[in-house]
């Protein structure tokens, strides 16, 4: 890490929730609100500027109004530049603040403005918030989808901790945009796309070949495109305007030419097509921007595979002698930083089981390139030393495996997991998740070019894959057993939440309790089918993105918002939860009462019912004397892909609003533990209201007792058709040395098996623990949850007991 990049990187204030350093966690009057730390505060610009414009656009077509929106936004907005950045953009007035999603919802806002989240508003932005909230309750997205339901839908709009989709209040998931095609053309060239494509269907409608309505429609599209494209052209000026402004009184000669640089870029891109690496790094930075904070509220994910697109103008600046390899690094690394300091206001309800304002995102290196060979570049090496100067909190530098893939590649992937300590980089799998895409019907060169977003949500880079909001419904088929095993009743809730289904007494084989469970499992993913066509009908109708679509391949080409249409390979993903805990417990049912025959239903539904109480031998007999996944044992294996792929199938049958079949997806994040929380205890031993089995591909902690390798296996039964997600642990001593070379040989079999995606916690039991008891002497310690990672002492306490009860594995 260079002297400045050193100094930029201390300027990052992280958009954590609340902060659990020494005297700091009482301040909390309401610890369900996971508060954000206390320098943190709103940003009302976007809202304020939004709200304006679209109180001037009344009556306009509402893709106009979104393009409006957002030019008014950029050309008004504050722009700044911190000392020392060489790559500027920023989203809100202060590095310190958080935007609103007003357009996607309000209540939430204004009860949490109320509550946990007070001190976030200063006194004198509230009688401004009222205003800003009266206009939206009934114009966001939120109000119009629960105004479109169905009564009896509308509980699983919000949490359940069985089935829900309510995610469309933070705003939408998108794809990835194609940046080798901005690179290469620049916005003015795809702006001259856009404007012969609005000619081409004049003269169609002219001729009488496009009908009214198709053409309106067209025309709508591509002028709000064009208006966008432009507003975004100005937007970066202004920072090009900005950096001059600065210089003029800069007296360090090398800060005045960096600055002078700043301004040649900032005028030269995203407009034209990118003549160097820190114009391409510039024009990426922007988009990202645009992308996930001003034009969406949350885009998540990156996705992009970073390597592939930046290495061309790396290649050509070095051979011109343009650049050298540290200084490509300092520019990766200022990347880095600009994406860590990013964050959103988000419900507090989703992070009860974790830490962090900032949205998880992923720079994927590795894989294999469109016509199959090694996808590996010097970039690739770039960023895993860069990942390892600046250790980035909100970011995955995320590895795609393959066989052929460079042995010293994945030596050095080792030393960021050994080194940083965050649980980064993940692996996936090129050899179990192409053919995912390739099943789907994408062609092969498509399916070879896929990314990853949120946690281990599989995309593909410039193609309309996801389209609408509901990338954040959740099913939890661990509650839909519970619900199967009490007649659809919740006792967590005492409410009707499920289906009816028969009494489990009358049961009378192992066929019917799945019979159960699979009722109660359609009857969920039928509510977050219902709720996930509104909301995607609803967003295409009024909450467009005409700029991300314009940098989408076929929108243009169609005069289609992204939000109008979805490739015949895409999807609406949804969340699942509990998986492994629901296989564990049909095989404890199994074998106990059908098998076995030495436990009556009677009996194990009033072990649940009493959460064990008096019956800490049965429950110790359940963990302890049947089979567990992660054993190698077919009898629960055989389960978990019966759960696994029943899963996928079942909501497969569903179809959203593009006609695609709906899509199981892992990025459950913290979700396990929420999750666990709205849960009975169940017949795999756990208690009521503990967490379930992280990810939904890990064994349940602790119960994975004959070594890494059996984990593997059974992992490797699961043919994957969605993405997993598998946490292990092991000790730090297992990545050096000749351990190093054992482990890039476990890699191997891990791939060899067919599993999809690993990664590690390389922290032990002892410095855990000690981080418990000791916080203050660990604050820049990081482990890995699920799909993200976080600092460890700012975690819920049931977070970090499930951490450090994960089975420490070794060779």
């Amino acid at each position: 890490m260079s002297e400045r990049t050193r100094k930029v990187h201390s300027q990052i204030i992280y958009k954590d929730w609340v902060d659990r350093t020494p005297g700091r966690e009482a301040e909390s009057p309401m610890p369900e609100w996971n508060l954000f730390r206390r320098e943190i505060s709103i940003c009302f610009e976007r809202a304020r500027i939004m709200t304006q414009s679209y109180k001037e656009t009344e009556g306009e077509p509402e893709v106009i109004r979104r393009a409006k929106a957002l030019a008014k936004i950029l050309e008004n907005m504050t722009v700044y530049i911190l000392p020392g950045e060489v790559l500027v953009g920023n989203y809100a007035s202060d590095p310190a603040k958080v935007s609103l999603p007003v357009e996607y919802a309000v209540e939430w806002i204004d009860k949490a403005f109320n509550n946990g989240y007070h001190h976030l508003v200063e006194d004198k932005d509230r009688p401004e918030w009222k205003e800003i909230y009266e206009y939206w309750k009934e114009r966001a997205l939120d109000p119009r989808m629960l105004a479109a339901m169905p009564e009896e839908t509308r509980p699983f709009a919000r949490f359940t901790g069985f089935a829900d989709a309510g995610g469309f209040r933070f705003g939408p998931i998108v794809a990835a945009p194609n940046f080798e095609k901005l690179f290469r053309i620049g916005l003015k060239g795809i702006i001259k796309e856009a404007e012969e494509r609005l000619e081409k269907i004049k003269s169609d409608f002219t001729s009488d070949i496009l009908p009214v309505e198709e053409y309106l429609n067209q025309k709508n599209n591509l002028q709000a495109m064009i208006i966008s494209m432009e507003s975004v052209i100005a937007w970066a000026r202004r920072f090009a305007e900005k950096a001059r402004e600065l210089s003029k009184d800069e007296q360090d000669p090398k800060r005045r030419t960096e600055l002078e640089t700043i301004a040649n870029v900032c005028d030269w891109v995203p407009a034209n097509p990118c003549r160097t690496l820190h114009d391409a790094i510039q024009c990426f930075l922007f988009t990202y921007l645009i992308w996930h904070s001003i034009e969406t509220h949350y885009g998540n994910g990156i996705a992009t595979r970073i390597d592939q697109i930046f290495y061309p103008y790396y290649k050509k600046d070095k051979e011109e002698g343009k650049i050298t390899r540290q200084k490509a690094q300092e520019l990766i690394e200022f990347l880095m930083i600009k994406i860590d300091e990013a964050g959103h206001l988000t419900g507090p309800g989703l992070h009860i089981g974790g830490s962090g304002g900032s949205v998880v995102h992923n720079l994927v290196i590795g894989g294999v390139t469109p016509d199959g060979r090694d996808g590996t570049n010097e970039i690739s090496f770039i960023v895993l030393d860069a990942a390892i100067e600046i250790k980035p909190l909100r970011q995955d530098v995320v590895v795609r495996y393959h066989p052929s893939i460079q042995p010293e590649f994945i030596s050095r992937a080792l030393d960021v997991i050994r080194t940083v300590q965050a649980g980064y980089p993940p692996f996936y799998n090129d050899s179990a998740i192409i053919p995912i895409f390739l099943n789907r019907g994408a062609p092969i060169e498509v399916a070879r070019n896929y990314g990853i977003s949120s946690c281990v949500l599989l995309t593909i880079p410039g193609k309309v894959t996801q389209s609408g909001p509901n990338n954040f419904g959740n099913i939890c088929p661990a509650k839909a057993l519970e619900l199967a095993l009490y007649q659809g009743y919740d006792h967590i809730k005492n409410r009707q939440l499920g289906v009816k289904t028969p009494n489990p007494t009358t049961f009378s084989c192992f066929e019917d309790v799945k019979e159960a469970y699979l009722k109660q499992l359609r009857f969920g993913l039928a509510k977050i089918a219902q709720i996930g066509n509104i909301g995607d009908a609803l967003t295409a109708q009024y909450f467009a993105t005409p700029f991300i679509s314009a940098l989408m391949d076929g929108c243009i080409e169609r005069g289609k918002d992204r939000t109008q249409w979805a490739e015949p390979y895409g999807w609406q993903a949804i969340r699942a939860a509990g998986n492994i805990n629901c296989a564990n417990s049909l095989a404890a049912i199994k074998k106990f009462i059908f098998d076995d025959k030495i436990l009556t239903w009677n009996e194990l539904l009033e072990a649940l019912e009493t959460n064990f109480e008096g019956k800490e031998v049965l429950r110790q007999r359940l963990i302890n004397e049947v089979p567990k996944f992660g054993n190698d044992d077919e009898y629960v294996d055989e389960l978990v892909v019966w759960v696994q792929h029943t899963l996928h199938d079942e909501f497969a049958n569903f179809r959203d609003y593009y006609g695609n079949p709906y899509q199981i997806d892992g990025s459950i994040g913290s979700g396990y533990f929420p999750f666990g929380r709205a849960a009975m205890a169940s017949a795999d031993g756990r208690l009521s209201r503990t967490p379930f089995a992280d990810g939904n591909h890990s064994p349940m902690p602790g119960t994975d007792k004959k070594g890494p390798t059996a984990v593997l296996r059974s992992m490797g039964k699961d043919s994957p058709t969605w993405s997993h997600l598998t946490n292990q642990k092991f000790p730090g001593t297992f990545l050096e040395g000749e351990n190093k070379k054992l482990f890039a040989s476990y890699l191997k079999t891990w791939c060899d098996l067919g599993n999809s995606h690993i990664q590690f916690n390389v922290i032990n039991k002892e410095t855990l623990l000690d981080a418990q008891e000791n916080p203050g002497d660990y604050l820049d310690l990081m482990v890995r949850i699920a799909g993200y990672s976080a600092y460890f002492v700012h975690l819920h306490k049931a977070v970090q007991d499930d951490i450090i009860a994960r089975t420490e594995q070794s060779f």
